[in-house]
């Protein structure tokens, strides 16, 4: 689906032994965090919490790739976030499902791990945490980095193909049924569902219709991140069709 992608991007070293590469386009991803404000400090604890949480969700599906017997590991950053490819010999539901559940896990792990240490701070080490007036830097950065990782929890896991939650719908549809033609035809469904449902929850859609809102007063208040997602989501579905149909 995103075949090419790598071959325009540039090497930048090697991450516990997995070639990493990042694409042209995530300048596209520095432009939409920046034009969100918020202040330099803001800005750059951002872009520091995404291109760390998008690289260790990533090497979370290589190191689990690499651990099932996979060749060819690599890791490419792009406007969407990451890619993680890989050669398998034959494809086993387990070991698919096992890959694809590695990448949430260790973004649930850090959403988890700033928020615990994040509250042992304010209740052990409070002038850590706050001078009073205002959120230490480490405070700011563990805040916005369990934001961040929750956020990249919640957003994969969404059961859209081929995001991760899409996948593990689809093997774990052909793990039960043992049909890939249904597990096919049921993630298309809920990709299609849960993206709609998404962007509408997101840009307060349902909310606005339901307190008599007009679907002009709606599309004002849209932003240029509502945009950014748009186009994300109708890339998603555009791959959940030209694989599953």
């Amino acid at each position: 689906m995103l075949q090419g992608l790598r071959h325009d991007a540039w090497y930048v070293g090697h991450l516990a032994g997995v070639p990493l590469y990042v694409h042209w386009s995530v300048l596209l991803l520095v432009l939409l965090v920046m034009s969100g404000g918020g202040g330099a400090e803001r800005i750059i604890l951002i872009l520091l919490a995404l291109v760390i949480g998008i690289v260790l969700h990533e090497l979370g599906h290589a190191l689990m790739a690499r651990w099932c017997g996979a060749s060819g590991i690599t890791i490419t950053l792009w406007a969407f976030g990451g890619l993680c490819e890989s050669r398998r010999d034959v494809e086993r539901i387990g070991r698919e499902l096992a890959i694809v559940a590695a990448g949430p896990a260790v973004s649930l792990a850090l959403w988890l791990g700033c928020s615990a240490l994040l509250a042992w701070l304010q209740a052990h080490h409070p002038h850590l945490v706050s001078d009073g007036y205002r959120l230490s830097l480490l405070a700011h950065a563990l805040a916005v980095g369990a934001a961040v990782n929750m956020s990249l929890f919640i957003f994969n896991m969404l059961p859209i193909f081929p995001m991760d939650g899409g996948q593990l719908v689809y093997y774990g549809a052909i793990g039960v049924t043992g049909n890939r033609s249904l597990a096919r035809q049921i993630s298309l469904f809920l990709a299609v569902i849960g993206a709609c449902a998404f962007f509408g929850w997101r840009t307060d859609l349902w909310a606005m219709l339901a307190a008599g809102e007009s679907w002009t007063a709606w599309a004002a208040q849209l932003s240029w991140s509502d945009a950014f997602l748009a186009l994300l989501l109708l890339w998603i579905l555009r791959s959940a069709f030209a694989y599953l149909s």
